[in-house]
C-alpha cells in the first residue's frame, strides 16, 4: 500500500508522508529499512522553522502555511529491555538520517511542554533505543 503524502508547501518541496510507520527502530534498522526517505537534520530544522506546531492531546499538528498538515504522536520511546516504554503521550523521539560523530545520530525530541523541537545526539547503536519514524517523499 503507498503511502499518503503531504505537500506543506515548504521551500525544499519536501513531501511529508501523512503518518508514522508502526513501532519503534534502533538508527541502524531505521536507515537501513527506509534509506532516503528517513528525514534529514536539515528537513526536520525546516519543519520546526516554517510550519506552525500546536499540541493537540498527544502529539503534535504540524501545519503548513498552505494550511494542509501532518500528525506527529507523542509516541514515547521503547527503553533497554526492548518491551517497556516511558513517556507515551507526553514526549515524542523521531530519527533523522543524519549521522552526528562515531556511533552516534541526531534525532528529534519533542514534548508538550513547548512547541519547538529539540535536536539531540543519541548512541545509535544501542538496540535498547527505539525511535518512531516519519518519513518523506523527496
Amino acid at each position: 500500500m503507498q503511502a499518503q503524502i503531504v505537500d506543506l508547501g515548504l521551500p525544499s518541496g519536501t513531501l511529508w508522508n501523512v503518518t508514522n510507520e508502526s513501532g519503534f527502530y534502533d538508527y541502524d534498522s531505521a536507515v537501513r529499512k527506509y534509506g532516503n526517505k528517513l528525514p534529514t537534520l536539515d528537513q526536520w530544522k525546516e519543519l520546526n522553522r516554517f510550519c506552525k506546531w500546536e499540541w493537540i492531546g498527544n502529539g503534535y499538528k504540524v501545519s503548513g502555511k498552505n494550511g494542509k498538515f501532518i500528525f506527529l504522536p507523542a509516541a514515547g520511546e521503547r527503553h533497554c529491555d526492548g518491551n517497556k516504554y516511558r513517556y507515551v503521550g507526553s514526549r515524542g523521539y523521531y530519527w533523522s538520517s543524519t549521522p552526528c560523530d562515531s556511533g552516534e545520530a541526531w534525532a528529534i525530541s519533542f514534548g508538550l511542554d513547548g512547541t519547538s523541537i529539540a535536536r539531540m545526539s543519541t548512541g545509535r547503536d544501542a538496540l535498547c533505543y527505539g525511535k518512531s519514524v516519519h518519513l518523506v517523499n523527496n
